[in-house]
């Protein structure tokens, strides 16, 4: 499971299992990934809705490129 940017809540009612929830952090792209029980933090290409729509489309259509070098904007940027 992917959570990012959710509450304390939202974080016991799909999560107990792996413990607390962690510590907000507003860093773009910034995740948590449950498996096994276990919570991972990690960080992913943040897109818009129109982007990953735009991602996606061209995927489905076979000419599909890695995202994190489509992006406009450089790295450390806000989109």
């Amino acid at each position: 499971m992917i959570l990012a940017r959710c509450t304390t809540e939202t974080w016991r009612h799909l999560a107990p299992i792996a413990g607390p929830a962690p510590k907000d952090n507003a860093h773009p792209g910034r995740v948590h990934v449950v498996q096994h029980g276990t919570a991972h933090q990690m960080q992913v290409v943040p897109l818009t809705g129109a982007e990953a729509a735009d991602w996606l489309t061209a995927a489905a259509a076979g000419g599909g490129s890695d995202p994190a070098s489509d992006t406009p904007w450089a790295p450390g940027d806000q989109p």
